[in-house]
Order: structure tokens, then sequence, then C-alpha cells
């Protein structure tokens, strides 16, 4: 335990959120995912787009309401927009 305090930092949980957590966990344990997959989509979640090619994670994020798009998709959204 000692060696593990050197280079481990416990933070306490936010009770006010772990609820949420909780339940955005329980929706995607049947889904396989890579670790940084859940920390991109905790990363996007006030974003206004995840842009992303990979489809496992669009997926993820449709389940989630991130607004997930291709960066391609992304470029015909911008060539649309006034500058």
């Amino acid at each position: 335990m000692d060696a593990l305090s050197e280079v481990l930092t416990l933070e306490q949980i936010d009770a006010d959120n772990s609820a949420g957590f909780a339940d955005r966990a329980q929706s995607l344990r049947n889904t396989a995912v890579h670790t940084n997959d859940l920390l991109v989509l905790g990363s996007a979640k006030d974003a206004d787009y995840l842009l992303t090619y990979d489809r496992t994670l669009m997926g993820l994020a449709s389940q989630e309401h991130i607004h997930a798009i291709t960066p391609d998709d992304f470029l015909v959204i911008l060539d649309g927009v006034a500058v």
C-alpha cells in the first residue's frame, strides 16, 4: 500500500454527480469499449460536436446525446457558415 500511495492519489466522489455517472456506465456496460472512449465521451459532453471517424465511438456518443460527426461532415458545415 505504501508503494501505491506514492504514485496514486485518491479523489473523493462527487455525490451529486455520481448517480448520473453510474447510470451512464450501466447503459454502456454491455458494449465493448475502450477506457479512452469513455474519457472522450466524458470530455465531449458539453461540446457542440465530437469529431471522429470511429463508428463505434459515434454510436456510443449518440447514446449519450452527444453530436458526433466525421471531420469531413464538419468541414461541410463550416463551408455553409458565412464568415
